[in-house]
């Protein structure tokens, strides 16, 4: 193999590699898009669970006090007899 096949193989591999580099600097351009994108997902999810959750406390304390509040009125009953 002479010295200009030698030259001409390794601009071939230079122009694949460069090419592979390219491509994959698209992928990872690509990739960081995407992840930017799901973790706006994840913060409005993470917004709507949060919410949920504070629904949901409000409604336990609530169903809480109505339960107290039955429980007077029984003691109260029991109490009058």
């Amino acid at each position: 193999m002479t010295i200009d096949e030698r030259l001409e193989r390794l601009i071939e591999r230079h122009e694949a590699l460069a090419q592979t580099v390219e491509l994959l600097t698209l992928d990872v351009k690509a990739l960081a898009g995407e992840v930017k994108e799901l973790r706006a997902t994840v913060t409005e999810l993470t917004a709507i669970v949060k919410n949920g959750f504070a629904q949901i406390n409000n409604a336990i304390s609530g169903l809480i006090q109505i339960a107290q509040n039955h429980e007077q009125r029984l003691q109260k009953l029991e109490s009058q007899q």
